[in-house]
């Protein structure tokens, strides 16, 4: 996670070893969440009605995602990954009370986006994750 003066002044100015404790503490969230979301999605009927099972090469693309974004991305929330019985990969960004960004990596590959910024929505297909990344930063920016 990059640290900013912007970001220390928002995290009430922790000292560099807090900083990165609390960084550290929260990629072994995301890590342990996507761990525990790969054994439960590996097979058909995971969540006990009718689901496809998610792959383990979707699921990396999802680490990547996520891992690319909390390096490059300032100011974005811990990455809150969960799992769609379509197949599909959900990843939500909080940054603040209303303003909430969410990936959907769909079961045939399609790349979506959801912004809610005080009511306001605004969805979109991406071309790639790189340009996830840069959907989030500018989304972010405007905090």
């Amino acid at each position: 996670m990059k640290v900013d003066h912007h970001t220390l002044s928002s995290m009430e100015r922790l000292t560099g070893s807090q900083v990165h404790r609390e960084s550290r503490r929260a990629v072994e969230d995301v890590t342990s969440r996507f761990e525990r979301l790969i054994k439960l999605t590996a097979t058909p009927g995971w969540d006990e009605i009718d689901s496809e099972p998610i792959s383990v090469q979707r699921w990396e693309q999802a680490r990547r995602l996520v891992a690319t974004i909390q390096d490059e991305v300032p100011l974005v929330s811990q990455a809150v990954p969960s799992a769609a019985g379509d197949g599909a990969i959900h990843i939500r960004w909080s940054l603040g009370d209303e303003k909430i960004f969410d990936v959907e990596l769909s079961a045939d590959g399609e790349i979506a986006w959801l912004t809610r910024d005080d009511g306001f929505r605004e969805t979109g297909i991406a071309a790639s994750l790189e340009d996830m990344v840069v959907l989030l930063r500018a989304f972010s920016e405007e905090a």
